[in-house]
C-alpha cells in the first residue's frame, strides 16, 4: 500500500521475473531424485548402470532411471539389443515395486518401447499383463487402458470386463474411462455391464449418466429399463431426457404406460408432464382413460391438457361422455377444430348410448353446446361463426330425440387425425422385448457371469457386491 502505480508495477514485472526464474530451475531440481553416488550421473549413464538403477534400494534412483531409460528407448539413444535386455527388469519394476510413483514411471519408461517396432509387441504385452492386475492403482490402470485402446484394443478387452465388474471399488473418472472403452469394444459382458450400473442407485450420478450414455451409443436392448431407473431423478434434464428415451416406439407398452402415467400423476412440474402425456400418444390405450379424464379435468398446463384431450378424442368411450360435457360448459379456451371435434365426439356417445339413455344424454349435449356457442364474443372460450354454425346444426339434429335420422350422418364423420397411436394392449406379447443379459447380480449382491461364475484375472474373483 502507498506505492505509486509506477512502483507498484516495477514490483510485480520483478515478483514475476522471480516466479519465472523459479519455475525453469524446478524442473531441473526436481528430476534428480536420486542420491547413490555410485550410480554416477544417471543423464549421461549407459543402459546397463540404468538397469542396475532400476532395483535400487534408493526409491528415487528407481525413478530416475526408469524416465531416463524410457526417454533414451524413445529418443534412439539405446540401441534393440540393449533394449530387449532392460525390458524385463523394467518390467518387473513397473508390476511389483512397492511404490506407486516408481511403478508409473515404469508403465511411462515401456509406454516408450511402443516407438520402437521390434519392441512394440512385447511392451503392449507388459502393458496387457499390467492391466490385467488386482493390485494397481486407479490412475495406473487408467493410463495402460489408454496406451492398450490406442495401440491394440483386443488386448484391453478381458481387464475392461474385469474391472468395470468392480465398479463399486473405483474411482468415477476411471469408470467412465471403462465406461468409454467398453463402447468400443461393444461385446456381450461390455456391453451389459453399464446397464448393471445405471441400475445400481448407490452410484454417483456422473458415473449413472455415463453407463447411460453408453448404453444409449450401443442401442442396448435394456434400455428401457435404465431410463426406469433414472425417471425419478431430481435433475429435469435427465428426466426429460429418460422420458424422451421411454417414449420411442417399439418398447414394451405395460411398462411405458405405468412409468409415463406415474410421472403425470406426480411430478409437479408441467412441462415434465407435458413430456410425459407426449410420450403416452405414441402408447395410447383404452386403459389409460382414467388418467386422462383426470388431466383434461384439471390440468392446467396447456400443451398437458392438450396432448390429454387429442388422446381423449380418440379414445372417449361412454365413461368419458361427463368430461367431455364438462369441457364445454367450463371458462376454457382452445382451439375451434378441437371444439367442432368434442362436439361431434359427443354425438357419437349419445348416439351409440342405450337407447333408454339417448333422451337424457341428448339433453345434456344440446345444454353444453349452447353454453360454449353463446358465449359473448371477445370473453373467455368464445367461438367463431363457422363454430358457432356447427354446433347449432348438432343441437338441432339432436332436439327431434330420434336417433335413426342422425346414425347415417354421424358415420359419414372421419376421426380426428392426431399424432396418436392407439393401442390394444390385449394382443401386445411382453416376452417379445425380453433379453438375455451376459452377466447378473447373483443372491449375495456379487457380479457375476450370467452362468454364476465369478469374474477375474487367473480365477481371482472380481467379484463386487452390488446391493447393500
Amino acid at each position: 500500500h502507498g506505492l505509486n502505480d509506477e512502483s507498484e508495477g516495477n514490483s510485480m514485472k520483478t515478483l514475476w521475473m522471480i516466479v519465472i526464474a523459479g519455475s525453469l530451475l524446478a524442473p531441473a531440481s526436481a528430476f534428480a531424485k536420486c542420491k547413490d553416488k555410485e550410480l554416477g550421473n544417471l543423464k549421461k549413464a549407459d543402459a546397463a548402470t540404468l538397469v542396475k538403477g532400476l532395483t535400487n534400494k534408493d526409491e528415487g534412483c528407481r525413478e530416475d532411471s526408469a524416465k531416463i531409460l524410457g526417454d533414451k528407448i524413445g529418443d534412439g539413444d539405446i540401441n534393440t539389443e540393449e533394449a530387449k535386455a532392460s525390458f524385463g527388469p523394467l518390467q518387473e519394476m513397473m508390476l511389483t515395486d512397492s511404490s506407486y510413483s516408481v511403478r508409473m514411471d515404469g508403465l511411462r519408461a515401456v509406454e516408450e518401447y511402443l516407438s520402437n517396432a521390434n519392441l512394440k509387441g512385447d511392451a503392449l504385452t507388459a502393458i496387457q499383463a499390467a492391466f490385467e492386475r488386482d493390485d494397481q492403482e486407479p490412475e495406473f490402470f487408467a493410463k495402460a487402458l489408454a496406451l492398450l485402446m490406442a495401440n491394440d484394443p483386443t488386448r484391453a478387452e478381458q481387464g475392461v470386463i474385469v474391472h468395470l465388474s468392480r465398479y463399486r471399488k473405483y474411482p468415477g473418472p476411471f469408470i467412465r474411462k471403462l465406461l468409454d472403452a467398453s463402447q468400443k469394444l461393444n461385446n456381450p459382458e461390455a456391453r451389459d455391464l453399464p446397464l448393471l450400473i445405471v441400475l445400481d442407485v448407490g452410484q454417483p450420478k456422473p458415473v449413472r449418466v455415463k453407463a447411460l450414455d453408453t448404453l444409449e451409443a450401443l442401442e442396448h436392448p435394456g434400455l428401457i429399463d435404465a431410463y426406469l431407473a433414472m425417471l425419478d431423478d431430481p435433475d429435469k434434464k435427465i428426466q426429460l431426457r429418460c422420458i424422451d428415451g421411454l417414449s420411442r416406439s417399439g418398447l414394451p407398452p405395460h411398462k411405458v404406460q405405468a412409468a409415463l402415467s406415474k410421472v403425470v400423476k406426480n411430478d409437479d412440474k408441467g412441462d415434465v408432464r407435458a413430456r410425459a402425456l407426449k410420450g403416452l400418444k405414441l402408447y395410447a390405450s383404452p386403459e389409460l382413460l382414467p388418467l386422462i379424464h383426470s388431466e383434461v379435468a384439471s390440468e392446467k398446463h396447456i400443451f398437458a391438457w392438450y396432448h390429454a384431450m387429442e388422446m381423449l378424442l380418440l379414445l372417449a368411450d361412454q365413461s368419458s361422455f361427463p368430461i367431455l360435457n364438462q369441457v364445454l360448459t367450463r371458462a376454457w379456451a382452445y382451439n375451434d377444430e378441437m371444439v367442432i371435434q368434442t362436439f361431434q365426439t359427443l354425438l357419437r356417445l349419445t348416439i351409440t348410448a342405450p337407447p333408454e339413455q339417448f333422451g337424457v344424454m341428448a339433453d345434456q349435449v344440446i345444454s353444453s353446446i349452447g353454453v360454449r356457442i353463446n358465449i359473448p364474443e371477445g370473453e373467455l372460450g368464445a367461438v367463431s361463426e363457422a363454430t358457432r354454425a356447427e354446433g347449432q346444426r348438432i343441437i338441432d339434429l339432436l332436439s327431434p330425440k330420434e336417433p335413426e335420422t342422425i346414425v347415417q350422418l354421424v358415420g359419414t364423420w372421419a376421426l380426428p387425425v392426431f399424432e396418436v397411436t392407439v393401442l390394444d394392449l390385449s394382443v401386445v406379447d411382453e416376452s417379445s422385448y425380453s433379453y438375455e443379459m451376459s452377466v447378473q447380480v447373483d443372491a449375495g449382491g456379487h457380479v457375476v457371469t450370467s452362468s454364476g461364475a465369478a469374474l477375474g484375472f487367473g480365477g481371482v474373483s472380481a467379484s463386487v457386491k452390488v446391493s447393500d
